[in-house]
């Protein structure tokens, strides 16, 4: 008793996946190595169907951001593999001695998946594109963009409201040149917040959202402006 060796220090997860980081990176990369190899299970195979969902009406798609340099200067590293089309979560955790150290891999299957080092122009191909192309044509499309605070929203976002600009006017302007169909696009904005609506464009002011006889949810009264060019819009 007293002896040093027997002397069980308690520290919570993040520091121990810090503290133990020599042991826990190698163990990752080597996992990594053999998930790219197909040496372990895709959760997104065995899903039903292997295309992506492209013909569903919700798609589901995960884009992995880089460490920051402040988090590798606290000492984090990446515990996050990224697949084609899964997330695999590694949980660095230690026993009840608080000696030995064990990991735990987590597959999420997805859609579509981008790395940290994939671009804004394969994001949006691979998650958004086909979505403002069959807007083009009539349909109705909806991207929504899910995430903590600090995970890359409004970067990806940004880049993803100017492509779509861009595509939409594009198309349009082929539609234009193959017929004498005329198009008008208009913006609103509005936020959602709890079971309030306003309206963004209008000072802010309080809107209905109502049922239309087709089912479909609008907000009303709402002010719609008309755009002419990606530029505007």
């Amino acid at each position: 008793m007293g002896n040093e060796q027997s002397i069980v220090r308690n520290m919570d997860k993040r520091t121990a996946r810090r503290e133990y980081a020599s042991y826990f990176d190698p163990a990752i990369q080597k996992y990594r190595r053999e998930f790219a190899a197909g040496k372990h299970p895709s959760a997104a195979a065995t899903r039903a169907g292997d295309d992506g969902g492209r013909d569903r009406g919700v798609r589901v798609c995960v884009r992995k951001r880089p460490l920051f340099q402040h988090e590798t200067g606290q000492g984090e590293y990446d515990v996050l593999t990224a697949g084609q089309r899964d997330v695999v979560v590694h949980d660095a955790r230690m026993h009840s001695d608080m000696r030995n150290m064990f990991l735990n891999h987590h597959c999420f299957g997805f859609d579509a998946v981008f790395s940290e080092a994939a671009g804004n122009d394969q994001v949006y191909a691979g998650s958004v594109g086909h979505v403002v192309q069959g807007v083009a044509h009539g349909m109705a499309g909806t991207v929504l963009m899910y995430g903590q605070t600090g995970s890359g929203k409004t970067y990806t976002m940004s880049a993803i409201y100017e492509k779509a600009a861009y595509e939409l006017f594009d198309s349009i302007d082929k539609e234009r040149g193959e017929g004498d169909e005329d198009f008008t696009i208009t913006v609103s904005c509005i936020e959602l917040a709890g079971d309030k609506c306003r309206d963004i464009l209008n000072e802010g002011r309080t809107v209905q959202l109502l049922t239309g006889k087709n089912g479909e949810v609008q907000p009303y009264p709402v002010v719609e402006i008309p755009v002419g060019d990606p530029e505007e819009l």
